[in-house]
């Protein structure tokens, strides 16, 4: 198959241009492709005989991820109870490709977090490869998220070759980049405006770099944060001024779910006011930060439907809005318009220009995995004892509740079944340490009561042996193995001290432990969000072997402890 992009004669302008970035865009978005293989496109069905379709395409959170991201990061379901796997960007790339050979018209989009991550093939090279993926896809425009101020990013962010839209962001003087408070692009004659917003910390701060020798992280960015609704009425009217009648809207907000269906709307999704209560002249919403993708029909203030979509993060589908647009005025007829989520599924031929360029991003990043963290005094196991304990996760659950306790972490727990090799003996590179865990999850603290954590505990001992649970060194748990399922925790203490059943405990965790994968487990039924706290769960591994300079086996069948004997 062809690897390059189909020509969508697209042109962009804006209020804020910048001649080196629009020749960029221009460059990016001008180039041919054969369309890749795959399943037939939907089409939207009925609307003026003299409409023009045209198709918007989005992905978020894309987040490094070259490789088919191992574990839950890289599946998405596909029918009842079946998960298939998904993602991986040279299946991302042939899966647009074969989305814009369905349609004469169409713009790519990204909701955020492009850059960052923790493959090493992205890690390594700086973030350059991630970006000739999103050049080489025509990236149109995108949203700003956390990883996309990683350093060295924010310094070059300029060259990517597309523009960054926040039209709820004022700059303010250490600002690392300027957004684009909007942008105008025209697809097959058709002017399409872009606004974007970004909410969360109003400090704009991007996690700590994954690589470099131990420097501060990137400077934090001072923006003046302006109310959703205010910015995006403001940025709609100026496009309306300019004779735009048609608005798709991008939005980097937490919107965090737990299910991993492409066609469904979860409630996260669909009870968010912030979704129904921007200007009603925004014609289709794509929402990122969720991690999970959603597929919702909801309606704006004037109460007229408006198709909101997420796309699942890490490559794993395409979120796809058909726009019927009226082209003498430009409007959109949303009734006629077409949803759905694409799964980036691996029975498409692979992009093989991608694959190749995944190829020389690991070769090269090999040679560049000079950086030595630390050391390990011996081989640390992952195997599980049948007491429970794990020794190399013991190191995990002791390097995340080291890495959180500063932000007010009681304790930590880690799931044993994340480790995918022993830590080996000797010095520890990026890549020794990435092969343990190579999952990428965003470590959450999470704060439960007493009694819910005792639960949680409970549910957990009941896998010891298979999943399991690690807890960090300041816990100890009694279990009696000889008990029902749900009643083998017979005590539980932290820094000595029994849980007190009232009392709330902030608790540190991978999301994968409050994701759905872990079914009824208590940690998945918070009464809110956890909060992350701005670390993937290998920066606290890495800052563990940095900070101690030559790790060792934590001692084991000390956490857990088996109180049977002495009933």
């Amino acid at each position: 198959m062809g690897t390059g992009r189909r020509g969508t004669r697209t042109s962009t302008l804006s209020a804020l241009a910048v001649p080196a970035f629009s020749a960029a865009l221009v460059a990016a978005m001008a180039a041919t492709s054969t369309p890749a293989a795959a399943q037939p496109p939907m089409t939207p069905d009925g609307g003026a005989d003299d409409a023009v379709m045209v198709r918007i395409l989005g992905i978020d959170g894309i987040a490094g991820s070259l490789s088919h991201p191992p574990g839950y990061q890289g599946t998405i379901l596909d029918g009842p109870d079946r998960t298939i796997p998904a993602g991986g960007a040279d299946y991302l790339s042939a899966t647009v490709s074969h989305l814009r050979a369905g349609a004469e018209n169409s713009v790519l989009l990204s909701t955020g977090d492009n850059l960052g991550g923790v493959q090493p093939e992205a890690v390594l090279n700086r973030d350059e490869p991630t970006l000739q993926v999103l050049r080489h896809m025509g990236v149109a425009a995108s949203a700003i998220g956390e990883l996309d101020l990683v350093a060295p990013s924010a310094a070059t962010m300029p060259e990517h070759g597309f523009p960054y839209i926040a039209s709820n962001l004022a700059p303010g003087d250490d600002a690392p980049i300027t957004p684009f408070p909007y942008l105008v692009i025209d697809v097959g004659g058709i002017k399409i405006g872009v606004i974007a917003a970004t909410t969360g910390s109003e400090n704009m701060e991007a996690p700590p770099p994954l690589y470099g020798p131990p420097t501060p992280a990137p400077p934090p960015w001072h923006p003046e944060h302006r109310p959703l609704q205010e910015s995006f009425d403001a940025a709609t009217r100026a496009l309306e001024a300019m004779g735009v009648n048609s608005v798709v809207g991008l939005l980097h907000i937490d919107a965090v779910h737990r299910q991993n269906d492409p066609a469904a709307c979860p409630e996260e999704i669909a009870e968010m006011p912030e979704l129904r209560e921007v200007s009603s002249s925004v014609d289709a919403l794509f929402v990122g930060d969720s991690g999970g993708p959603a597929t919702c029909d909801l309606t704006d203030p004037t109460n007229a439907r408006r198709p909101v979509l997420s796309p699942a993060s890490h490559g794993r589908s395409v979120a796809v809005v058909d726009l019927l647009i009226d082209p003498t005025t430009g409007r959109a007829q949303r009734e006629q318009s077409s949803t759905y989520n694409q799964k980036v599924h691996h029975d498409i031929t692979p992009d093989a220009e991608v694959t190749d360029l995944i190829d020389a991003a690991t070769a090269s990043a090999a040679e560049n995995d000079t950086e030595v963290f630390g050391s390990a005094s011996e081989k640390v196991s992952r195997e599980i004892l049948p007491s429970g304990e794990s020794a190399l996760a013991n190191l995990m659950a002791d390097a995340q509740w080291e890495a959180t306790r500063d932000e007010g972490a009681d304790l930590a727990i880690y799931n044993p079944d994340s480790l995918r090799t022993d830590l080996p003996e000797g010095e520890l590179s990026y890549r020794d340490l990435h092969a343990v865990q190579p999952y990428g999850d965003r470590v959450q603290i999470a704060t439960v009561s007493g009694d819910r954590l005792r639960d949680a505990f409970n549910a957990y001992i009941d896998d010891v042996g298979t999943r399991g649970i690690a807890v960090s060194e300041n816990v100890e748990l009694d279990i009696d193995p000889t008990r029902p399922e749900g009643e083998r925790l017979v005590g539980a203490k932290i820094d000595g001290t029994e849980i007190e059943p009232g009392r709330e405990y902030k608790v540190a965790a991978n999301e994968f432990l409050v994701s759905s994968e872990w079914g009824a487990a208590p940690l998945t039924t918070l009464t809110s969000e956890p909060e992350w706290s701005g670390l993937f769960d290998i920066h606290t591994l890495a800052e563990y072997v940095r900070s101690h300079e030559t790790v060792r086996p934590p001692a084991v069948n000390q956490r857990l402890l088996d109180v049977s004997a002495g009933s």
